[in-house]
C-alpha cells in the first residue's frame, strides 16, 4: 500500500530527494504520463545504476528448511532433496524458464536489461559485457525446459517422469521479485502440472537471516532459490565480484 505521509512531505518540500520504487512511480507522475511529474518536482529520468537484480540457486539447503524442495508430485515419492539445485539440468532449466521480455516490461516499464552476467554493464571487463554474444541469453523456452528436465536424474530418479515440488521466496513489498516468482510458478505449471512451485513473501529480515551459509545454522542457508540484488557501494568491478565470486562473499 502507498503511504501518503512521505508523498506529502516529499511535495510540500520536507525532503530535497526521494528513491521512489518503480511500483510507486505513479503516485509522483501526472495522470497518463510516464516521465511528467507532478509541479514542484524536477525529475532526472533514465540516469543508469550500478546495481543488479539476480535470482540465486542453494545448492546445499539445510535438512531443517521449511521450504525444502522434493522430487516427486504430490506423493514425494523420492523425498526432500536439500541439494535440488546442485544438479545442473534442473539450474538450466529454471534459466530457461523466465519471459524475460515480459519481465523488463511489467516488472520495470522497461526501464531494466537483461545481464548475460551477473556484472554491471559499464563496469564489467570487455569479455563480460552485454555486447559479448559468446556469452548465452536465454529467453522463456519451454522445449529447452523440457530437454533439460528429462536429462536431470536425482537419486535415480527422473525428475521429469515423478515430477517435483519447491519453494520460491521473495521479500515482501518487492513487487519486482514477487513478479519474478510469480511467473516462474506460472511457466512451470503450463509445462506440465507435476512441477509444482509454491511462491511465499518472507519479511527482509527473514530473507538475510535464511540466506547466509558461512556459518550453518538452525536457520542459515535454508533458502532454495531466491531473488536478491546488490547496488554498488563503489563504482569498480571488485564490488560487483566480491559478492558473488569470492568465497566469504555475501551470496556464496
Amino acid at each position: 500500500q502507498t503511504c501518503a505521509l512521505p508523498i506529502l512531505l516529499f511535495l510540500e518540500g520536507e525532503f530535497d530527494v526521494a528513491v521512489v520504487p518503480r511500483a510507486n512511480m505513479h503516485d509522483l507522475l501526472q495522470a497518463g504520463s510516464n516521465y511528467n511529474p507532478l509541479p514542484g518536482i524536477n525529475l532526472v529520468y533514465n540516469v543508469a545504476g550500478l546495481t543488479n537484480d539476480v535470482m540465486l540457486f542453494g545448492f546445499d539447503v539445510g535438512s531443517s528448511s521449511p521450504y525444502q524442495s522434493y522430487v516427486g508430485y504430490p506423493t514425494h515419492i523420492g523425498g526432500a532433496k536439500e541439494y535440488f539445485f546442485n544438479n545442473t539440468h534442473i539450474r538450466r532449466a529454471f534459466a530457461w524458464a523466465l519471459n524475460y521480455t515480459s519481465y523488463i516490461q511489467d516488472a520495470w516499464f522497461g526501464e531494466a536489461i537483461v545481464q548475460r552476467s551477473w556484472w554491471v554493464d559499464g563496469l564489467s571487463p570487455p569479455s563480460y559485457k552485454n555486447t559479448n554474444s559468446s556469452m548465452p541469453q536465454r529467453n522463456l523456452d519451454y522445449a529447452e525446459m523440457q530437454n533439460e528436465l528429462n536429462q536431470a536424474i536425482i537419486d535415480g530418479q527422473n525428475v521429469s517422469q515423478v515430477g517435483f515440488e519447491i519453494t520460491l521466496t521473495y521479500n515482501v513489498g518487492n513487487d519486482q521479485r514477487m513478479i519474478f516468482c510469480n511467473m516462474i510458478q506460472s511457466v512451470f505449471s503450463t509445462l506440465n502440472a507435476k512441477y509444482h512451485v509454491n511462491v511465499v513473501g518472507l519479511e527482509w529480515w527473514w530473507v538475510m537471516a535464511r540466506w547466509h551459509v558461512m556459518d550453518p545454522g538452525p536457520i542459515e542457508g535454508a533458502l532454495t532459490m531466491y531473488d536478491v540484488g546488490w547496488l554498488a557501494d563503489f563504482a569498480d568491478p571488485d564490488n560487483l565480484c566480491e559478492p558473488y565470486q569470492a568465497s566469504w562473499g555475501a551470496f556464496i
